[in-house]
């Protein structure tokens, strides 16, 4: 028989990376009724020891974030001096677990959502020109978005009452009514339960006046990604490679992309795919191509550098030669330079860490009342309800990811006080 468990909430939180998890703490000790509904066994999201893409923010002296992230960090930095990740992850849990007007649902992931109609809505300014039919919009409300260049037709509007999550470790169904909902889903989840607008891939330039955004409308997105981890040791180490994995014997896979084992701030955010595929439909497809991506590329690292006396094409007068090797009685021997990339200092590296659910960067994207802009960020353009700060660059990565030659992400230039 299957059970089914009853919550009433003030507020239901559906995705427990950080962003999730911090709106559930801080309405929770705002004195609301909280539930945080989360797939994963852990909170924390791409920040987790599950994908492991930390957070960095601002890392400047006096200029952090503040706030509860400023408060994991700190928390972090005492119970967890060698930034072990799975002390990293009971922090996380911790500040969850610690507010009494908080439930916290792990391994639950949410299936389903009952709405009703409450009227309509005008349709959004930016969906009411003559290239709304070009928009690469999906889901619920799609057809109204084509019809609406020729026949303006208001959209319904819904509210949701209710989100139902099958919890994998007790096998059962756990349904939630709340008087409001965040999706921090990080994918719009709710969107399709609740009949929301969103959006998938990138607008034309000329839309919202964006320099940095392709000349037409496509489907493209960013990607997701694997990381790996790697520790020193004091011997030499040896990689044997499954057969399964990608093979990359040069450095023509590696323009701009660091992977000097010596560099302090390596980290293989690189390894991307699926921008120009479905982030979502194509998910496991993706998990599959990025792990035999991600053993190739330290494959790669460990048996294909110069300083690995592994045998790799170099241009040496026009021969193909050991890489930063001399060889003997090779014609026109000449002297020759070993490309900087193609020094890997990995001899005394072993691989730590591999991991099995890729980060995913973007998805689906809500259409509401406000579409931050390209120049709302570069002005920079002042809210009235702002509750945070944050700093990095438009880092716009290339849809092709791994797979484009070029360089792998484009950062526009972010005037201060946000530039910092």
């Amino acid at each position: 028989m299957r059970r089914t468990i009853e919550y009433e909430v003030d507020l239901a939180v559906i995705g427990g990376g950080l962003a999730g998890l911090c709106a559930a703490v801080q309405a929770a000790r705002l004195g609301c009724k909280v539930l945080l509904m989360q797939d994963r066994p852990m909170p924390g999201g791409n920040a987790s020891s599950e994908v492991r893409m930390w957070p960095r923010g601002c890392p400047e002296r006096d200029l952090q974030e503040t706030g509860l992230i400023e408060e994991l960090f700190c928390e972090n930095m005492w119970r967890n001096p060698t930034r072990n990740y799975s002390l990293w992850d009971s922090v996380m849990y911790g500040m969850a677990r610690n507010e009494p007007n908080l439930t916290l649902l792990l391994n639950t992931t949410c299936i389903d959502g009952e709405r009703e109609l409450i009227g309509h809505l005008p349709l959004p300014p930016q969906f009411g020109r003559g290239e709304t039919a070009h928009l690469p919009g999906v889901g619920p409300g799609a057809d109204l978005l084509v019809a609406a260049a020729t026949n303006p037709t208001p959209i319904p509007q819904y509210r949701l009452v209710s989100v139902t999550g099958w919890q994998l470790t007790t096998y059962s169904y756990h349904r939630v009514k709340a008087r409001y909902f965040a999706d921090c889903s990080g994918d719009s989840v709710l969107a399709e339960l609740s009949g929301a607008l969103y959006r998938v891939g990138r607008e034309a330039a000329d839309e919202f006046n964006e320099n940095l955004a392709p000349p037409q409308t496509d489907r493209k997105t960013m990607g997701n990604s694997i990381i790996l981890n790697a520790r020193e040791t004091d011997r030499n180490s040896t990689f044997e490679p499954p057969a399964w994995a990608e093979k990359y014997p040069d450095e023509s896979r590696f323009n701009h992309r660091e992977h000097d084992m010596r560099e302090p701030t390596l980290n293989y955010w690189w390894i991307e795919l699926g921008g120009d595929r479905d982030t979502l439909t194509d998910a496991e497809d993706l998990r599959d191509e990025l792990l035999a991506t991600t053993l190739g590329v330290w494959d790669h690292i460990k048996n294909h550098g110069a300083d690995s006396g592994a045998s790799v094409a170099c241009a040496v007068s026009g021969t193909a030669a050991t890489v930063g090797k001399f060889v003997e009685n090779a014609p026109n021997q000449g002297a020759f330079a070993v490309d900087p990339l193609a020094i890997h200092n990995a001899d005394k590296f072993e691989l730590d860490w591999l991991g099995f659910l890729p980060g995913k960067r973007e998805s689906r994207r809500y259409v509401g009342p406000l579409t931050l802009t390209q120049s709302d960020l570069q002005e920079p353009r002042c809210f009235p309800d702002e509750i945070s700060h944050g700093g990095w660059p438009l880092d716009d990565h290339h849809p092709g990811g791994f797979t484009h030659p070029g360089n792998p992400n484009h950062n526009g230039p972010v005037r201060a006080p946000y530039g910092i």
